[in-house]
């Protein structure tokens, strides 16, 4: 959630909270919305003190590749964090 709330950040998609809940499902959605809301409001600093630089970019290729061939969001994090 937290790498969903900077895409939406990078691309410039506004959200409401009302949004949110219609999207995401039933259980922890708070934790979930606030996640988001971490996530947005990261910058490449803030990202660079959590994660070395080459670890986040090549999670984020994993996940682009597979979301963009098909995958749904929560599956393509998952796979790509597993770097499989």
């Amino acid at each position: 959630m937290i790498a969903l709330g900077r895409l939406l950040c990078i691309c410039d998609v506004d959200f409401t909270d009302e949004h949110l809940r219609e999207a995401l499902p039933k259980k922890y959605v708070d934790e979930n919305i606030a996640a988001i809301k971490y996530g947005y409001g990261l910058d490449r600093d803030s990202i660079k003190a959590i994660v070395p630089e080459q670890a986040a970019s090549r999670f984020a290729e994993r996940y682009a590749e597979r979301v963009l061939a098909g995958t749904a969001p929560a599956e393509a994090v998952e796979l790509a964090a597993a770097r499989g």
